[in-house]
């Protein structure tokens, strides 16, 4: 069975745009970041594609900021109903995740923070299709608990994966309702509103 999503996004805007999905922070706590990005000049369309499937993600950068330089990361597979839950431990001078198990809070997914986590040093959190979209920065004795609802947005500006969005700044998004339907056409239009159709 194939559970990939698929949306086709058509910028007839008078301008070339960079096309952002993200995904709506479920709390506060976590930074929202741009999920996938696509530039598209006008009368250019383009095609984002996924597999709706959870990851654990953590990321070192050179100043603790997601655009800085990236010195290290890793994923890790997450099920909601299976394997949800996973440690995330400093061994050796380096950040690792261990000890994935499953716990009890089926439908959430849990990052335990172990001693040996220094303070901001790192970001950790949770993707979709091998990419981050919802981080914070690490904290040692933590259990993060996440319970995901997959809220799709886009948005046209100027932005790069992997920033961190305000989402509170944004007053153009389009929410993107996928049901059961697996596609989506959305077209920028010139007076930069929105339409979304089915396929």
């Amino acid at each position: 069975m194939n559970n990939s999503i698929r949306l086709t996004v058509n910028n007839q805007s008078e301008t070339t745009t960079t096309f952002c999905l993200y995904q709506q922070a479920p709390e506060d706590d976590y930074r929202t970041l741009a999920w996938q990005t696509r530039k598209a000049a006008p009368t250019t369309e383009v095609v984002f594609q996924w597999e709706p499937v959870y990851d654990f993600v953590w990321r070192k950068t050179s100043s603790g900021n997601p655009q800085a330089i990236t010195e290290a990361h890793q994923v890790w597979p997450a099920d909601l109903m299976g394997q949800n839950s996973v440690e995330f431990t400093q061994e050796g001078g380096v950040y690792t995740f261990a000890n994935p198990s499953r716990s009890p809070e089926s439908g959430s997914l849990l990052i335990k923070e172990s001693a040996s986590v220094i303070p901001g040093d790192a970001l950790v959190g949770i993707g979709m299709a091998g990419i981050p979209f919802l981080m914070v920065p690490c904290q040692p004795n933590l259990q993060l608990t996440l319970t995901p609802k997959p809220e799709y947005w886009l948005v046209s500006g100027n932005f790069e994966s992997g920033q961190v969005i305000g989402v509170s700044e944004i007053s153009n998004a389009c929410k993107l309702e996928f049901g059961l339907q697996q596609a989506l056409h959305v077209t920028l239009n010139p007076d930069n509103s929105w339409t979304v159709t089915p396929g």
